[in-house]
């Protein structure tokens, strides 16, 4: 969750001309500690009774990511189009990794599976899809021409 709101933060920040390109770089901390949390749930030992993700499932968390990070895409994207950010493609990568983040905080709620590498996987795939179809097509929204 830290990485979906600052993430967002960055991205309103950066929408206003004369903002310092170091505002980036704020979700990173949190991404780092997200990322580094999750490897680290990967390599704990097993928790008895607690069923474990197969193929199958993590393929189920990649679709929830992505789909609800649409809809979240689709809002920021509206609320900062009328901010004419001066570096839109930045703008919407930041769009894309707080609604990828916070689509994964949404998924934590009812994923009650112990991390798997493969889940793990899933995960950052949907991640790097919705930030890079954010950086393709909401930088497009985003800038002035």
């Amino acid at each position: 969750m830290i990485t979906a709101v600052t993430a967002a933060l960055a991205a309103f920040v950066l929408a206003v001309p004369g903002r310092s390109l170091a505002w980036a770089w704020v979700p990173v901390p949190g991404a780092v500690l997200w990322i580094g949390a999750s490897g680290l749930g990967c390599l704990r030992a097993h928790i008895p009774g607690m069923p474990v993700m197969d193929l199958q499932g993590a393929n189920h968390c990649l679709i929830f990511i992505v789909s609800f990070s649409i809809p979240l895409s689709g809002l920021l994207v509206w609320l900062l189009r009328r901010a004419c950010p001066l570096r839109p493609t930045l703008t919407a990568v930041l769009v894309g990794l707080a609604s990828a983040s916070a689509s994964a905080s949404l998924l934590e709620i009812c994923h009650n599976f112990d991390a798997t590498a493969s889940d793990l996987l899933m995960h950052a795939l949907a991640i790097a899809i919705v930030v890079g179809v954010n950086a393709m097509m909401s930088g497009r929204l985003l800038s002035r021409h």
